[in-house]
């Protein structure tokens, strides 16, 4: 009998941008190309990603309509030119 290995969740280092919203009973976290899709109500939100630049930090999954008013009112947001 093959014994089973228990994957232990990875800590991502954005968690605590999320804490907040733990508690929806809606939540839900996916890994995606590795990175931590996070879901409410079924809709994908936030991806915290940790890897080499751009992919390293909060993305904002949202329509190109929406771009420069989001760069406009978050002065730390940078686009990913993606």
């Amino acid at each position: 009998m093959a014994s089973q290995i228990e994957k232990k969740p990875k800590h991502h280092s954005l968690l605590w941008v999320v804490e907040s919203l733990e508690e929806e009973p809606s939540y839900l976290e996916k890994p995606m190309f590795g990175c931590l899709a996070v879901y409410l109500h079924g809709r994908l939100m936030l991806v915290l990603a940790s890897g080499e630049e751009p992919w390293n930090g909060l993305l904002i999954p949202t329509d190109h309509q929406f771009h420069d008013s989001i760069l406009k009112e978050f002065q730390d947001v940078v686009h990913s030119g993606t």
